[in-house]
This record gives structure tokens, C-alpha cells and sequence, in this order.
């Protein structure tokens, strides 16, 4: 892990539903804030915390103090030990036939002494956990005896808990019930406690970080290894991810060095904003997942399209990058059906993609996972960032959106953000097709391939037609958007450079409108 840090982050991740192309709170559908989607995550991936059958966390539901015993064993990480102790009974009420009982009575040994049973003698291990019952249980793990609480139930452990730095961000009632989502708080809150020997959670678990930060990629389940920017790190498990994908922190190892989970360094709306990944939006309007790509400032510009947004105009499935220069959030919605013609340096890491007759893309860190899942040669949709990059990709198929300049000289220029790109140098050589009928015009633009030849189709587009008046900021009946986005021919100008003269209807390749019906986007041929 010696190389150069550079910054990312990563849809993501996610809040949002595409992956594995950007941060994402995609792992589970049912939970809906950043934090406790990072939290599940981390616990995910160590197998302290799985969804039900439905692939569900239900965050608000309790914990019975069977399901928290095991999950505290499984972060012992001696899962493997627990077999032996699952064939005999040391609580009336947990049989040996119980799936449960390997793990409580490893968890009841009395060389571990995490667990201790009801004053009858029973375990009632469907009976909710409370706080006080859960934070003592780890708190044992950390090394703390009943005698050092002073006696005092429960708010002696809850004591020795907060000294240590377990109970961050909670606020519960000692002999209340603790939800799931708690849990998860006060499981990642544990992992990085320490106790007044200066004893680390983590170092009594066997497990090791990462002595520098870090930022992850994605999981590399092709060769079984966390893709971080320090470098690549083999798996304990095979485990697929993209909820943490681009965040900064640490990856926690076991005594093989193999990466058993990541550590966020930061939480949910704190820490530094990172740079080079992508959000793809979740839903109509949301912005969740916004604070991680900007460290948690709100008072950043909107923009959507290079166009002043509100986010109430932000759509599912727009790409999302944050420039930190500026302030800016720069959502893009261009979505493109291509043929996957190459990539370098190769499928399973795709750093670079060519599509639409030889055109070079480069691909966000935090997508190249999503692109792996394609080979060259097969059809697929690109989503792209406002800065031209691959932020994701899936099956072909659903809506596209893609748009094209073609010059008087039958150049053609993808649209994107507030941008346009060549595509082809030559078009009537790489990409195979006549444009002389869509000279000085805006096209929407695919393409579709098979093993031996790819087609580029080309539709003419209209969009608001009419004499734009500068003075009037209007294109016919339309207003002109604050902000509005004007190409002459291929190359980005402002509005103010038009001067005053009325330019004539036919003398505009494309004028596009957005939510409020105003012009935000004018292509002058």
C-alpha cells in the first residue's frame, strides 16, 4: 500500500438504487438514511449483520438476545469454533438442537464470559436485548469485568461504554429495547473503542487497519480483492459491495492479512469532500448521499445539465460529481446505448473504454466494477458525468438520452453536462455513416453492434423552435433559463456574447427545455 493517495469518493454510494457504478445505499432497500447504510455495510461484510430472506434490514425491528449473541461471536470472528460448542446444553431454555446454541454457549463459557443467563437460571433468547444488555455484552469484549462497574446495572457498563467511546450518537434508555439500526451503531462504534489500558477493540479481536487512509474503490470479486487507491487487498470472504464504494477510511485485516471489512473514517455529514466519484441519484428530487461527496457542506450551487438547478429537478438515475473547487454539485443526465468496441487495460479493470467508432472514454474508479461485468463486443448503456467520464453502466435496454452536434463539415459531438465531445475525427470512415443529411443539426445518437460490425443511428431532434431575441431572452413563445447553456457550432459560448441582433429561426440547430419550460440549452449553427 505505497501508492500515491489521490482523493475519491464514490457513489457513494450510496441512497441511491444503480450499482455498482457509485455510492449507494443499495444493499438494502429498506434503509434510508447514509449513516446507518454505511454502518450495515461494514457489518455486512464481516457477517455480523445479514438481511432477512428478503434481502431486507428492517432497521426500526428489535433484537432478540439470541441474534445479538451471535452477532457479537461472529465478531470474534471464531465462527469456526462455535460447532464445538453446540452440542450440549447450558441453559434449560437454549437445547442443543436450538440453531442458536453453539453460539450462546461459546459466548457463556467462562473463559469468554460475554453472556450471562437470568436469575432463574434461564437465557430467554427471544426476548428483545435491551441497550444496557447489549453495550455490557461488548463491553466485556473490551475487556471490562462486572466488578468494574461499581455494581451499578446498568449504568455502570453504560458508564465504561461512553469512557470508551461505544455509545457515540446514542441515546437510549438503558432498559429499553435496542432496534437494528441502533445495533449497528454501537457494533462500528465498538470496533473502534478502546479501553483504559489503551487496549483497541481491534487489537484484542485479532484484527488490524490500515496505518494510513484510505479510499475504496469497489470489490473485485473476479480476483476476490478490495480495490482501494492504496492498492489492491485480498478477501477473507467473497463478498460483493457497493454501499461504501468511494468513501475514505481503513481496511481491517485478519491475522491471514486478508480484508475482512472497510472502516469509514468519517460519518455520514462530516469529514473531508472527496473528488473523482459519482452519486447516481435513487429517486425523483433526492439528494441523499449529497453530504458524503461534499464532507458535508450544504450550501453548495446546484447545477443540472450546466444549467442552475433546484434539486426538486433533479431525476432518478442522474449522475452526480461534486467539484470542490466551486462549490458545485453537477448533475448529468446523458445516458447512452453503445457498442463496447475495446477497453485498457483490460475487461476485469477497465480504465479506459472505447465506444461510438473508436471514441475513448475514461471510467470513474467507482464504475469500473460496473463496466466489468460487459466484455468488449457485447451492447450496453453508459451513464456519463458531467465531465465526459463513465460513471456507470447496464444492460441495454429502457430509456436513453443521448445527444449530437453534427458541423458543417459533418463532425459529430456528444452532448453531455455542459459540454460536447468529438466523437469520431472522421465519421464517414470510423463510424461507418452518411451525415450529410443532418449537417449543422442536433441528432440523438446510439449505437448497436454485433461480433462482426456496430451501427450508429442518428434522429434528427427539433426541441423549441422560433427567432431568439437576446434582448428579450426569449426563442419564440419560451423563455430563456437563467444560466442557459449556448453552443456555437461545437464550441461552448455565453448568452451575453450574442449581442442584441435577433438571430433567425433557421439559424438554430436545437433549442432544449427544461422543467419550467424555459430554453436552458442552444445549439447555434
Amino acid at each position: 500500500m505505497k501508492k500515491r493517495l489521490v482523493s475519491l469518493l464514490l457513489t457513494m454510494a450510496l441512497v441511491l438504487t444503480l450499482a455498482p457504478a457509485a455510492f449507494a445505499l443499495d444493499t438494502f432497500p429498506d434503509i434510508t438514511d447514509t449513516e446507518t447504510a454505511q454502518n450495515a455495510e461494514v457489518l455486512r461484510l464481516m457477517g455480523v449483520m445479514e438481511g432477512d430472506n428478503k434481502g431486507r434490514f428492517n432497521p426500526d425491528s428489535s433484537l432478540t438476545r439470541a441474534q445479538f449473541c451471535k452477532m457479537t461471536v461472529v465478531l470474534t470472528g471464531k465462527r469456526s469454533v462455535v460447532s464445538r460448542y453446540s452440542n450440549y446444553t447450558v441453559f434449560p431454555d437454549v437445547r442443543a438442537t436450538t440453531w442458536a446454541a453453539g453460539y450462546v454457549n461459546y459466548a457463556a463459557n467462562h473463559e469468554v464470559g460475554l453472556i450471562h443467563g437470568m436469575p432463574d437460571g434461564t437465557f430467554a433468547p427471544s426476548r428483545a436485548i435491551t441497550y444496557g444488555e447489549a453495550v455490557a455484552i461488548l463491553t466485556r469484549l473490551l475487556g471490562y469485568t462486572d466488578k468494574d462497574t461499581g455494581g451499578i446495572w446498568p449504568d455502570g457498563y453504560i458508564a465504561l461504554a461512553t469512557e470508551a467511546g461505544m455509545t457515540k450518537g446514542l441515546s437510549i434508555g438503558g432498559n429499553d429495547a435496542i432496534t437494528r439500526a441502533q445495533a449497528a451503531k454501537l457494533f462500528v462504534n465498538a470496533l473502534s473503542s478502546k479501553n483504559e489500558a489503551g487496549e483497541t477493540m481491534l487489537s484484542r479481536l485479532g484484527y488490524t487497519k490500515s496505518e494510513k487512509e484510505t479510499t475504496l474503490y469497489s470489490v473485485d470479486l473476479a480476483n476476490n480483492q478490495l480495490r482501494t487507491e492504496a492498492g489492491n487487498v485480498d478477501l477473507a470472504e467473497p463478498k460483493n459491495s457497493t454501499a461504501l464504494n468511494g468513501l475514505k477510511g481503513y481496511v481491517l485485516t485478519n491475522a491471514d492479512g486478508k480484508a475482512v471489512t472497510f472502516l469509514p473514517s468519517t460519518g455520514a455529514t462530516t469529514g473531508t469532500a472527496v473528488s473523482d466519484a459519482a452519486i447516481i441519484v435513487g429517486a425523483d428530487g433526492s439528494t441523499a448521499g449529497f453530504d458524503v461527496l461534499t464532507g458535508g457542506s450544504a450550501n453548495y450551487s446546484l447545477y443540472r445539465n450546466g444549467v442552475p438547478a433546484a434539486a426538486s429537478e433533479l431525476k432518478k438515475d442522474d449522475v452526480v460529481i461534486y467539484n470542490a473547487a466551486t462549490n458545485a454539485v453537477l448533475a448529468c443526465d446523458t445516458r447512452v446505448a453503445v457498442y463496447y468496441e475495446n477497453c485498457a487495460p483490460s475487461p476485469a479493470d477497465p480504465e479506459s473504454i472505447k465506444v461510438l467508432g473508436g471514441t475513448e472514454l475514461k471510467v470513474m474508479p467507482t464504475a469500473r466494477q460496473s463496466v466489468a461485468q460487459f466484455k468488449p463486443g457485447q451492447n450496453m448503456v453508459i451513464l456519463l458525468a458531467a465531465d465526459g467520464r463513465v460513471a456507470g453502466a447496464r444492460e441495454s435496454g429502457g430509456r436513453t438520452n443521448a445527444y449530437a452536434y453534427v458541423d458543417a463539415e459533418g463532425k459529430v459531438s456528444l452532448l453531455y453536462g455542459n459540454s460536447m465531445k468529438t466523437i469520431a475525427e472522421d465519421p464517414s470512415e470510423s463510424l461507418k455513416m452518411d451525415t450529410s443529411k443532418v449537417l449543422g443539426l442536433v441528432v440523438r445518437i446510439s449505437q448497436s453492434g454485433s461480433r462482426y460490425n456496430s451501427t450508429i443511428h442518428l434522429s434528427v431532434q427539433r426541441g423549441a423552435s422560433g427567432n431568439l431575441d437576446p434582448v428579450k431572452r426569449s426563442l419564440g413563445s419560451k423563455l430563456i433559463a437563467d444560466g442557459v447553456l449556448v453552443f456555437s457550432g461545437n464550441k461552448l459560448t455565453t448568452f451575453e456574447s450574442l449581442g442584441k441582433t435577433v438571430i433567425p429561426s433557421d439559424s438554430i440547430a436545437y433549442a432544449r427545455t427544461n422543467a419550467k419550460d424555459e430554453v436552458d440549452l442552444i445549439v447555434i449553427k
